[in-house]
């Protein structure tokens, strides 16, 4: 990670520090910077730090994110003997951190693992790159999802939709957020791999829940130590390679022809094949980010829109 030049007028120049933007959740998406040049509305006045254990963040995000900015404004540190956590609240910070990204440094995952190790694979996403790498990716993945490669999802979408919706025309009640839940894992893994499998998608989607949660739990370890970190690291790294196989899995019976119709792989292999210069590794990285950030966080939308419908 390069390490940037920080502005004279920086607040936090020489600090290590992690960055959280506004939105951030138990995910712990992260943005770092060796230097944080970071200013309040133009200033070079020093943000307000409050001392106590970084765990009450990973504990419950929500609830100390709500708790700083009620206290100290749009800006606010937690600091714990050498580390610090900055939380950023206003669409202008925001907008400076997420921008920026000669200065700040996306790290999504706190914990990548050996450079070798199955975790690292199954991170190395979109949200773990930066500089030419990211933007190269982003206009990889940008063509992947244009909208003249929508009217090829249509069939799918529908088909799944109707084999949803009749079956609740013979059930007098459903457990609607796990209607949602289910429909997305399929509909995910039709429309990211081309493989309608049921069995399958529900499989790799609990695989990937259970390897994220243990994200969730090991990730502040990077910055506290805690023998409950220690512990978890290594079932993280298990989870991984568990995950990672069943990712390449679904490579091998895409590639042996096993897929329906127009998807998100088939075209990211496509366009690898014709110039670009993904490897395997990186598509597992992205399919795994993909599948992940899908299935569950559209599956929670629809349950609201149809509650509040």
């Amino acid at each position: 990670m390069s390490t940037p030049k920080p502005p004279a007028t920086c607040p936090f120049a020489g600090h290590s520090l992690a960055v959280f933007p506004a939105n951030t959740t138990s995910q712990a998406d992260t943005t770092t910077a060796a230097h944080t040049p970071l200013a309040v509305a133009g200033s070079a006045q020093t943000p307000p730090v409050e001392h106590g254990s970084l765990l009450q963040f990973s504990e419950d995000p929500i609830a100390c994110m709500r708790r700083l900015h009620r206290k100290h404004g749009d800006l606010a540190v937690l600091q714990e003997g050498g580390q610090k956590l900055v939380f950023v609240f206003s669409p202008e910070l925001n907008r400076q951190v997420l921008a920026d990204g000669d200065t700040f440094q996306s790290q999504f995952f706190a914990v990548r693992g050996s450079r070798n190790s199955a975790q690292r694979r199954v991170t190395s996403g979109l949200l773990s790159q930066n500089g030419t790498e990211h933007r190269d990716t982003r206009r990889l993945l940008k063509d992947v999802f244009a909208k003249k490669a929508l009217p090829g999802y249509h069939g799918i979408i529908c088909r799944l939709t109707d084999e949803l919706t009749t079956r609740w025309n013979r059930e007098s009640h459903v457990d609607l957020n796990g209607e949602m839940v289910q429909f997305m894992l399929r509909m995910t893994s039709a429309l990211l791999f081309g493989l309608d499998d049921p069995e399958f998608a529900e499989k790799l989607g609990r695989l990937i829940d259970r390897w994220t949660h243990r994200n969730h739990e090991v990730g502040m370890g990077a910055l506290v130590s805690a023998p409950q970190f220690a512990r978890g690291y290594e079932l993280l790294l298990q989870q991984a390679e568990e995950l990672e196989s069943s990712i390449r899995e679904m490579f091998a019976r895409h590639r042996s022809g096993n897929s329906d119709g127009l998807n998100i792989l088939h075209l990211l292999m496509q366009a690898t094949e014709s110039g670009g210069s993904m490897t395997d590794d990186q598509l597992t990285g992205h399919a795994t980010l993909l599948f992940a950030a899908a299935h569950l966080t559209t599956a929670h939308t629809f349950s609201w829109t149809l509650f509040l419908l």
